[in-house]
């Protein structure tokens, strides 16, 4: 029964490879320079303009703190221009808040 088996075996040993190489054949990478990523990047965002004419921006979501209890705690950063920055960070139901007016922070 193992001289059966064989001889199919080593005959699909030797056409697997051939059909895999011809499928994961992929066409060649197009080097960019670091500039030209930038360009790419910018453009894909909605041009240099666009970007300059943002005047503040938001985030939020939940930090991970404490460790092997790991806890999430909600947040919300909010930045504006000539970089000023607030930070509201919730835990147990209290509100904790940092600010940076761009010279001084509390």
């Amino acid at each position: 029964m193992l001289r059966k088996m064989i001889l199919p075996i080593i005959l699909l040993s030797f056409a697997v490879p051939s059909t895999v190489v011809a499928d994961t054949a992929t066409p060649p990478v197009e080097k960019l320079s670091a500039a030209q990523i930038v360009e790419k990047n910018v453009a894909a965002r909605g041009g240099l303009q666009a970007w300059r004419s943002v005047k503040t921006m938001a985030m939020s979501g939940k930090l991970d703190a404490g460790g092997k209890r790991n806890v999430q705690l909600p947040f919300v950063l909010e930045m504006e221009r000539t970089r000023k920055t607030r930070l509201e960070l919730q835990f147990n139901g209290q509100t904790a808040v940092q600010v940076y007016d761009g010279t001084n922070g509390w």
